[in-house]
């Protein structure tokens, strides 16, 4: 079975064989909703105030080495690309480069970009969305030339030096995204599921989501879809606002990550499909997404990605690596969360419009792990 099929399969195995989870719940499933008070508990202890720290506390032990210089690889999307302006600061912090390469949204895009870095030898490879199963050949050689290659994502430790908010992390986010719905229907949301089954670990965010619904929302109904990565902002809202004539019940739609969202509130307004009718959940917003949900413009929840702090973490990873100490300090920290929503607005880190950290410190604290403060 191919690697493709593979990621197919699992997002079968999620919806269902008839595409939906769960029939029409009876009025005593509903009344019962026995997880939407932990639903509530749990939402509170992640929406109520920004993270404080970014998880990481031991000191590198050993000189950090300057002139080196880096390659970032990454999915073709926003959430992703935006990333290489964090790389480019913590690397300045080291007096390190840092170079981007586009992976793009296929799995020969994926190989191209790759056997690109292959091809520029670099000091290290940090790479984000892209499953190594995909990239396997281009592997072995950054292996064989020795050249570390750090996964924001999932990838065996033969070919990675460190893999960073991988399939864990991953989940748990789908999970908080879950409790968030079970906590604003009351139990009772039927919900349309937009997956992305190309990438692994974005496939993980929707397992997590599952988990919750079927474990504490029988009055919830839940159907998968899978995004082709060329529909992102073309035709996929086109699909969302067919799928909704078809199903008017439906009034969560919740995406992988926001970026599947792009384009999906205006084709709702223009499809005469109000907010106060349906709501959009994603994860890892951007401004764009955060300016919708300050504004309850369809999108209203998002469950944070730590893009600073994880980018910063990915270059920790490689300083300890060529410092001579353990990687591990950094791989095995816990991760900040943060639940953006339309009702905690005054405790975020900024504006909406603007671009800020999670943990608003960040650099500090990695300055000092760094021996730079």
């Amino acid at each position: 079975m191919t690697a493709a099929l593979t990621a197919g399969a699992l997002l079968f195995s999620l919806a269902g064989c008839g595409g939906s989870d769960s029939a029409a719940p009876d009025s005593s499933a509903v009344e019962a909703a026995p997880g939407v008070k932990a639903a509530e508990e749990t939402i509170a202890q992640i929406s109520s105030a920004m993270p404080t720290s970014i998880g990481i506390t031991e000191p590198v032990e050993g000189t950090i080495p300057a002139s080196k210089h880096l390659v970032y690889i990454t999915l073709n999307v926003p959430a992703a690309t935006e990333n290489i302006q964090f790389l480019k600061e913590a690397a300045k912090e080291l007096d390190w480069t840092v170079d981007m390469i586009s992976g793009g949204l296929s799995p020969e895009e994926f190989k191209a970009a790759f056997a690109q870095a292959v091809r520029q030898q670099p000091d290290a490879v940090v790479t984000a969305g892209i499953d190594a199963e995909f990239v396997h050949d281009e592997l072995v050689q950054l292996n064989k030339a020795e050249i570390p290659v750090v996964f924001l994502g999932e990838a065996p430790a033969e070919f990675a030096l460190a893999n960073i908010y991988g399939l864990d992390p991953q989940e748990q986010s789908g999970r908080y995204n879950a409790n968030w719905v079970v906590a604003d229907s009351k139990g009772r949301a039927n919900i349309v599921y937009y997956d992305f089954s190309a990438v692994k670990t974005v496939l993980q965010v929707g397992i997590g989501f599952k988990e919750v619904i079927d474990e504490n929302c029988p009055g919830c109904t839940l159907e998968f879809k899978d995004v082709n990565g060329a529909d992102i902002g073309t035709s996929l809202p086109g699909q969302v606002v067919s799928h909704l004539r078809s199903n008017p019940d439906t009034d969560y739609i919740v995406v992988a990550f926001s970026d599947l969202a792009i384009g999906v509130p205006g084709a709702l307004a223009d499809a005469g499909i109000t907010p106060d009718k349906v709501k959009i959940v994603g994860a890892n917003p951007g401004p764009g997404s955060r300016v919708n949900i300050a504004a309850a413009n369809y999108e209203q929840a998002a469950i944070s990605f730590p893009k600073q702090e994880n980018m910063w973490r990915m270059l920790d990873v490689l300083a300890r690596h060529w410092a001579g100490s353990s990687v591990a300090p950094a791989v095995d920290a816990p991760y900040p969360y943060f639940l953006f929503t339309t009702d905690n607005t005054k405790v975020w880190g900024g504006p909406a419009e603007e671009e800020w950290p999670i943990v608003a410190d960040y650099r500090d604290q990695y300055a000092t792990l760094w021996g730079l403060s």
